[in-house]
């Protein structure tokens, strides 16, 4: 089965949501669900190719894994860099999340 979600990032240096992340479901017209971790704005984003995580990276220094079939604190993985994070990926053929410092999370 297929999903269609448009992501939006929000990212306002005045509000207090800066750095959510809002899947709006295309097919249903509605949203989807909202996914707070990072407290920054958020660089890239990244799908596996199972389509079951959302791989996230700002400039708050983190790259965040949700896992989109959780919820709660379990969705979620993150690890933590000394600089702002621009650009991260998944594995093509796996999950492993690899950038441009070859670090796995």
């Amino acid at each position: 089965m297929f999903l269609a979600f448009l992501l939006l990032c929000l990212s306002n240096r005045f509000s207090q949501i800066d750095g959510a992340i809002v899947l709006f479901d295309v097919e249903t017209n509605s949203l989807a669900r909202i996914l707070r971790g990072h407290v920054r704005q958020v660089q890239y984003f990244s799908w596996s190719p199972c389509g079951r995580y959302l791989l996230s990276c700002s400039q708050d220094f983190r790259v965040i894994r949700w896992d989109l079939t959780k919820a709660g604190e379990e969705s979620s993985r993150s690890v933590r860099f000394v600089a702002p994070v621009y650009c991260a990926e998944f594995h093509p053929k796996n999950t492993c999340v690899t950038n441009q410092l070859h670090m796995v999370l």
